[in-house]
């Protein structure tokens, strides 16, 4: 009886781990490029927002810190 508690209770606590993990890795994601919120493109002077799809010009001044209203416009 001691050995079947024991590995009904292991299988428990597998079972809530391997469902933290999962939903731990769909929170955090991968890191891979394809996850980019955002792009930087100087020689274009051009930020594009990939979430929602949109372009704005002056990276210079984004980066300096001015025109930030910019990036609030893009998630509009």
């Amino acid at each position: 009886m001691l050995v079947l508690r024991a590995r009904i209770f292991e299988a428990q606590r597998q079972k809530a781990a391997d469902e933290r993990a999962a939903s731990r890795r769909t929170q955090i994601g991968t890191g891979d490029r394809s996850e980019r919120i955002r792009t930087y493109n100087q020689p274009q002077d051009r930020v594009t927002d990939h979430r929602c799809g949109v372009s704005a010009s002056g990276v210079e001044t984004l980066l300096k810190g001015g025109n930030a209203g910019v990036l609030l416009e893009m998630h509009g």
